[in-house]
């Protein structure tokens, strides 16, 4: 996949040469990617957290964004 960036031609390149982008979403100054495996990655400015990473450094290249794993004690959660 291409984009073109201030007259620029770059390709996005994920960690996993296999996967295929589905979607891209940006922000003012960041952008998130997801694949056909369900996979999210960021990329871009993060002072305020928004890329997920549980930082706030600025990611000059893709990273994958790590989502907690469900434990049996929230699928059986029940609302009060």
């Amino acid at each position: 996949m291409k984009r073109e960036y201030l007259g620029f031609n770059s390709d996005i390149r994920l960690a996993n040469e296999n996967s295929i982008i589905k979607e891209i979403k940006c922000g003012l100054d960041y952008s998130l990617a997801l694949n056909y495996k369900g996979e999210v990655y960021s990329w871009g400015a993060n002072t305020k957290g928004y890329l997920g990473l549980g930082n706030y450094n600025d990611q000059y290249k893709l990273n994958q964004v790590e989502f907690p794993k469900e434990s049996s004690d929230s699928l059986n959660y029940k609302k009060p």
